[in-house]
């Protein structure tokens, strides 16, 4: 049960996300619906490469002073470095993907999202929740009202501009106002020191994990524009932004909360676990479902003069929402309860679980199979072994009932 003084510290972080989340998607939508088919895939490609490339370059970190808030002033010394150096090196990798698209549009925002990110996880380690939504999602709803503007006023398509000058507006209010190196020496004398190689250690490992989980997330959308395929990229991205939306909202925002819940109490019992994979799974369920009728009017009321609905694509968005939306509980005990070692045994598992991805795709596309179709199959196959593995690896953490 979750104590009521803290539902009431987060009342605010649940309003920004709220707001922010649902700025994004109703981009989303404006963009699937107002632009042309190769500007939405252009759009569903950065949105893909973008927490991907985060990811990338904090290197696994701010997972790591999540878990160990003790970590957080010498974690704060190396961003100035990293950050940067690092953007600028995934920039070019993703840009050679598609080339379509100016460097300076790629690395701009990976720049700009990595130092929220990280940021965000400074406050998220000290339990400072608003100021974490507003690191990481502040700047979606400053970017929905300019492009409206950008567009509707002015008649010019400018995402990568747009995405730029909203983040920018975020970073100097999180930087320049909220945060500063008193308030994080302040915070940090309240949690005991850890020693930095297990900090960075943990870190490579979250790393691993991250980049696994974000290829999991983004990868159908990462091949379809490499391949050039962008009616295709266009359409599963318009699907995904009206079905989606409430799946990824509870998702994100549960996996928020979870993570420093679970590492302040420091275990679950087993009978817990299962009280709770009862209650998330049945709200799930019904969570799906409404996302479904919701869905299925928006996908109308939006697209129905340039899009066709397809139930194979609606069906793979649900499955696949559904699949993320129970990872969040193995994922969070694993992430705070496990040791370096579970971490590895996990990155391992998942490993395996790419490389059959690739293998099935392989096989698909060997054997002549739509590429489409074969990218979905394979995208549902890695989903289920990497909830699977989550489970069996999660489980091995729980403290036995008490008696």
């Amino acid at each position: 049960m979750i104590p009521l003084s803290f539902l009431n510290r987060i009342k605010g972080s649940f309003f920004l996300y709220s707001i922010s989340l649902a700025s994004y998607f109703l981009v989303d939508i404006y963009i699937s619906k107002n632009f042309e088919n190769s500007e939405v895939a252009n759009w569903a490609y950065l949105k893909s490469i973008l927490f991907l490339s985060a990811a990338i370059v904090l290197l696994g970190m701010d997972k790591s002073v999540i878990k160990h808030p003790g970590f957080v002033k010498k974690y704060s010394k190396w961003l100035i470095i990293q950050i940067p150096v690092l953007a600028g090196f995934v920039s070019i990798l993703f840009y050679f993907i598609k080339s379509e698209m100016s460097f300076i549009g790629i690395f701009f925002p990976v720049l700009l999202l990595s130092i929220l990110m990280a940021v965000q996880a400074i406050y998220r380690s000290f339990a400072k929740f608003t100021l974490a939504q507003m690191s990481s999602n502040g700047w979606k709803f400053v970017f929905f009202v300019i492009v409206g503007i950008l567009n509707e006023v002015f008649g010019v398509v400018a995402l990568s501009e747009s995405i730029i000058v909203s983040m920018i507006v975020v970073v100097f209010f999180i930087l320049f106002i909220e945060l500063n190196t008193k308030k994080i020496r302040r915070l940090s004398l309240e949690y005991s020191k850890v020693d930095s190689n297990i900090a960075f250690r943990d870190g490579f490992l979250f790393l691993f994990h991250a980049v696994l989980f974000n290829l999991t997330i983004s990868i159908e959308q990462i091949i379809l524009n490499q391949q050039g395929m962008v009616d295709e990229s266009a359409l599963l991205f318009a699907h995904m932004a009206v079905f989606l939306p409430l799946i990824v909202a509870l998702n994100g925002f549960s996996g928020f909360l979870i993570g420093p819940i679970v590492r302040k109490r420091g275990f679950i019992l087993v009978n817990e676990f299962y009280s709770i994979l009862k209650r998330y799974t049945f709200v799930g369920i019904i969570l799906l479902l409404v996302s479904y009728f919701i869905g299925d009017f928006l996908f109308k009321y939006f697209f129905e003069n340039k899009f066709e609905f397809d139930i194979k694509i609606c069906a793979f968005v649900l499955l696949i929402g559904g699949l993320r939306y129970l990872y969040v509980i193995p994922s969070s005990i694993i992430g705070m309860l496990g040791d370096s070692s579970v971490l590895k045994r996990s990155l391992i598992y998942y490993f395996f679980g790419a490389l059959i991805y690739v293998s099935v795709l392989s096989v698909l596309l060997y054997l002549q199979y739509d590429t489409f179709n074969a990218i979905l199959i394979s995208s549902i196959i890695n989903w289920f072994l990497r909830v699977g593995f989550g489970f069996i690896l999660s489980y091995a953490e729980l403290r036995p009932n008490e008696v």
